[in-house]
């Protein structure tokens, strides 16, 4: 649910939160341009660490939280209270107002996708 959203909300959250994607490509070459690399791929990674943001959630959270989740909730609350609070990242973000917002909001959602990948 939460990738289809993203991806339809691609078209037009850059603009409405300010970030440049009209350089949204790498130089040719990294080396003769490592001065230029980082101002010039701004948007590209803003973007590209929005879009990961729940992945990030299950790599770094979730995966490890998940046995014990399931030891203290059971394995019904614990899927019921990830997918609270998945449901609750997902309405927040949709009322975002910054990029930051959005990231932060995104990086909920991880918490399910763990759980449901350690069933």
């Amino acid at each position: 649910m939460d990738e289809v959203v993203i991806n339809s909300a691609q078209l037009s959250y850059p603009k409405q939160f300010g970030i440049d994607t009209s350089t949204c490509t790498f130089p040719t070459s990294m080396l003769t341009h490592l001065s230029q690399l980082f101002p010039s791929v701004h948007g590209s990674w803003l973007l590209s660490l929005i879009n990961a943001a729940p992945y990030l959630c299950c790599a770094t959270v979730s995966c490890w939280l998940n046995h014990p989740l399931h030891r203290w909730l059971g394995w019904k609350r614990a899927i019921f209270v990830t997918y609270f609070i998945s449901s609750v990242g997902c309405i927040w973000s949709a009322v975002t107002n910054t990029w930051w917002h959005l990231l932060i909001s995104r990086f909920f959602p991880g918490s399910y996708t763990a759980l449901l990948l350690g069933v």
